[in-house]
Order: C-alpha cells, then sequence, then structure tokens
C-alpha cells in the first residue's frame, strides 16, 4: 500500500483504497504490468487508472477511465475529469462535469467552476 501512497500523493491528497484486489492490480500497473479491462470492475479501481493514465500522459486512457468510473457515480472522478478538460482548453467539457460533481455537492469544483467563469468572463449553465 505504501507504494501506492507514494507514487499517487501528488496528485490524490489522500487515498483510501478498499479491496486487496484493488491494490494488487494498482500495484502490478505501476510495475509496469499490463491489466485488462475485465479486471477493472469498480468504479473506485477506474478511477486510480485514470489518475494514473494521466500522471502519465496518456490522455486517451486516463478520460477512458474516468467516464467508466462516472458510469458509477464517482464524483471524484467527475471533478478530476473536469480538471483535465480545463487544462486542455476545453471550457465546455470542463463545464459539463464540474456542474456534474457539484450536483453531488463538490467542493473542489464549485470553486473551480467559478473560477473558470470569473477567468474566461462568460456566462456557464
Amino acid at each position: 500500500m505504501q507504494k501506492i501512497t507514494d507514487y499517487f500523493k501528488n496528485y490524490v491528497p489522500s487515498i483510501k483504497i478498499t479491496t486487496s484486489k484493488n491494490i494488487d492490480l494498482l500495484n502490478k500497473l505501476i510495475d509496469g504490468e499490463n491489466v485488462s479491462d475485465r479486471d477493472i470492475d469498480n468504479p473506485e479501481l477506474a478511477h486510480f487508472c485514470a489518475v494514473y493514465y494521466e500522471i502519465n500522459y496518456n490522455l486517451i486512457l486516463a478520460i477512458r477511465y474516468y467516464l467508466l468510473a462516472i458510469e458509477n457515480a464517482n464524483v471524484e472522478s467527475m471533478h478530476m475529469l473536469a480538471e483535465l478538460y480545463r487544462k486542455q482548453k476545453n471550457y465546455d467539457l470542463a463545464e459539463r462535469y464540474h456542474l456534474a460533481a457539484i450536483e453531488h455537492k463538490h467542493v473542489g469544483s464549485m470553486y473551480r467552476l467559478s473560477t473558470l467563469v470569473r477567468k474566461n468572463k462568460r456566462k456557464f449553465g
């Protein structure tokens, strides 16, 4: 677990991984081993795979796994995907996913969306 915590500490402040299967698969991923899609069977694992791929600049897979986690109502993935789109200056999709996270009372998305509105001087919603 320490290896996972060290790897993600700058991207996910408090790591709470709930199953040993998820820990095993994340260790494999960090060690450079292939993990198949059929192994990613829960939103928590999909979220951490997305973060891993974002850290490693594979944005196609990052988006894929964020969306998989979002399909299962992972609110943090909504926020993180919105941030990925914001960094790419895709403000329409950033707005979409921040609003989705805000519906679930995600405070970080509330702040980021207000920042986007101020910086871009445009109306959202």
